[in-house]
């Protein structure tokens, strides 16, 4: 349609990130992915139906673990987001009135991504997100079944790129959107009043997070990649313990964040490279460097700073002064969403 037709040469290209071509090549034009005739049909051509599809990727990845070298400590902070999201996703399906194991679905989670891992998949395999509006719109167990047999097919036929390059990313984009819209709603319903404020705040570290992932040195510098959502479930927790005033556990957990911050898992080390821009992240011990691309001494000293600020408020409670700890209350389940 030519509605996001960009000229190769102007700033709104580079801008917008288009890389498809639209039209011939020489006429110096791109576009976004999904109106692309010109990548659709590349696309079919070089994938599409091709019997040397899986060439090339069975077995294939275990020959470079002698290359891994620093990608262990990347591909372990991003192991770390896997999980935490796999366990957010089962208590959301909790909240809707689904019970699942976590060990076990953790587990199945660690063993798919390692059989993925065997066919050339470097994507690491979590729980569905969702799970109380898949459910509120009629899905079952038959739901993932019917999504592994399509996307088994599409995959293996190689059709699954030209569907790739047929779908805009605007519609992709809406789809998440609605996802997320209804998460926010079922994440209201099923905190309490009291907890508003924290579950607000739980929302910046993913904007910073973007912001760092797609703006250039923009946003907050160790809070990209494999940073916003771990920034996201401890500052919410220290939040929901400051609320419910249980200040020893605000001060352990206050304790245990200084570690994570100094050794790279809660701020990892993302020093310049010698391109200039922002390198790998890496888990390691960092102390104070003169240069700006590396925060975790800086979040090691205010994690530090909050300690002891709980530690004082704990033993205030303990003699009285401040009043005791909120006390927790049976957890509200929704059956069912409206």
């Amino acid at each position: 349609s030519g509605a996001c037709k960009k000229d190769l040469a102007g700033i709104a290209a580079a801008k917008f990130g288009y890389t498809k071509p639209y039209g011939d090549v020489a006429d110096g034009y791109v576009t976004c992915t999904g109106t692309s005739s010109e990548a659709l049909n590349s696309a079919y051509e070089m994938y599409g139906f091709n019997s040397d599809v899986l060439s090339g990727s069975i077995f294939v990845g275990l020959g470079g673990f002698g290359e891994i070298g620093d990608m262990v400590t990347t591909l372990f902070l991003v192991a770390m987001v896997s999980f935490t999201a796999t366990m957010t996703c089962v208590e959301s399906a909790s909240a809707a009135g689904d019970d699942y194991p976590m060990a076990e679905t953790m587990l199945v989670d660690g063993a798919g991504t390692c059989f993925g891992a065997l066919f050339g998949s470097f994507f690491s395999t979590t729980v569905y997100i969702g799970h109380p509006i898949h459910k509120a719109l009629g899905a079952r167990r038959g739901y993932s079944l019917i999504n592994g047999i399509l996307y088994f097919i599409l995959l293996i036929s190689g059709l699954f790129a030209a569907i790739y390059e047929m779908i805009p990313e605007c519609a992709n984009g809406a789809i998440l959107v609605f996802v997320g819209l209804l998460l926010g709603r079922q994440a209201f319903e099923e905190t309490k009043p009291s907890h508003y404020p924290a579950l607000l705040l739980s929302a910046f570290p993913f904007i910073c997070n973007w912001a760092k992932l797609n703006i250039a040195d923009e946003g907050v510098l160790m809070m990209g990649q494999a940073g916003g959502l771990l920034f996201s479930f401890i500052l919410t927790w220290v939040f929901c313990l400051c609320i419910d005033r249980k200040f020893k556990q605000a001060t352990v957990l206050s304790f245990v964040c200084i570690w994570l911050s100094l050794f790279g898992i809660f701020a990892s080390h993302n020093n310049a490279n010698e391109t200039g821009s922002l390198g790998d992240e890496r888990i390691g011990f960092y102390g104070k460097e003169d240069h700006d691309y590396n925060q975790g001494w800086r979040w090691a000293i205010s994690w530090a700073l909050a300690c002891v600020f709980f530690a004082v408020q704990a033993a205030l409670q303990k003699i009285n002064y401040i009043e005791a700890e909120v006390e927790d209350k049976p957890a509200f389940k929704t059956e069912e969403l409206q």
